[in-house]
């Protein structure tokens, strides 16, 4: 049975590939048994005020920046952290057991439950955007470049060179847009999904093992593992897409959301509205309603 849930009031990441369904299901089941996973309640729900312009899905978490610009994070109590940093930000990334989010002043901040690979040490300097992985980071510095930390099993941490105005990082690859409106991938590649189709694009979103983009008329393409139907994207013009762990959702350009692959219940229930963002992950769904509240279904 589908939930949603309206909070009044931009790759999803699962274990390394061979074992990540089992692995999944291992940490789901340990950490509702232990009480790492702390689903929202009326009071948490309220905590989330009625306008946030962005929100970002993590495995078992979710973050959000508020219009004030102050972040709130509810969901796993392991993934989102117990020190959710004050001050003002401009954009959050929610990851598998970590965050990330640029400062008004640009500087960036990272927090969660795992640091086992350095995730949570954030570079020095001033940032416009980041995105937080599985076990690894990216971020674009105030000049255009490429930066990222965290776990390098799979060569994450080599972003190209040039100037870049867009990166997404997914669960052991990532993807970028540079000024030029050409997608960059690195990363994990046995799938296909760091081998980006030619043309100019507006947006991109890595997954776990496929990616998604824009293209600059609109239209979506996705590449990568196909296993789920990821790669079945629908017709149309899109402003927007998010690549899930199996699924994807993306907001057309009259404000509609839809969602394709291993949508589960997903599909019929995604919330009727017009909306301005969505983000996806394993199996839930956020986006932000034109009215600046938040909608979370499964």
């Amino acid at each position: 049975m589908s939930r949603q849930t309206t909070i009044q009031t931009n790759p999803a990441h699962v274990l390394d590939q061979p074992v990540r369904w089992v692995g999944f299901m291992l940490i789901l089941m340990v950490s509702l048994t232990i009480g790492l996973i702390a689903f929202p309640t009326p009071l948490l729900a309220d905590s989330v005020n009625s306008i946030q312009p962005m929100v970002s899905v993590g495995d078992f978490h979710n973050c959000a920046v508020q219009v004030d610009g102050t972040i709130s994070c509810w969901g796993g109590n392991f993934q989102r952290g117990d020190s959710v940093p004050t001050g003002t930000f401009t954009q959050v990334s929610a990851g598998s057991s970590h965050n990330c989010a640029v400062k008004t002043d640009g500087t960036l901040a990272c927090w969660g439950g795992n640091n086992n690979f350095g995730q949570l040490n954030a570079p020095a300097g001033t940032f416009t955007q980041t995105s937080a992985g599985f076990h690894h980071s990216c971020a674009i510095r105030a000049d255009g470049s490429l930066t990222c930390w965290g776990r390098n099993t799979y060569n994450q941490l080599k972003a190209p060179s040039g100037s870049f105005t867009q990166v997404s990082a997914g669960g052991v690859h990532s993807c970028a847009l540079d000024v030029e409106e050409n997608i960059k991938c690195w990363g994990w590649y046995a799938d296909g999904q760091i081998f980006a189709p030619s043309g100019t694009f507006t947006q991109v979103s890595a997954g776990d093992f496929h990616s998604c983009a824009v293209r600059s008329d609109g239209r979506l393409a996705c590449w990568g593992d196909n296993r789920w139907g990821q790669l079945n994207a629908p017709s149309g013009t899109f402003i927007s897409v998010s690549a899930g762990s199996f699924h994807n959702c993306a907001i057309k350009t009259n404000g509609t959301i839809a969602c394709w692959g291993d949508t589960g219940s997903t599909e019929s229930s995604i919330p009727a509205g017009t909306y301005s963002q969505v983000s996806s992950s394993a199996w839930r769904n956020c986006a932000v309603k034109s009215d600046e509240s938040i909608v979370c279904w499964e």
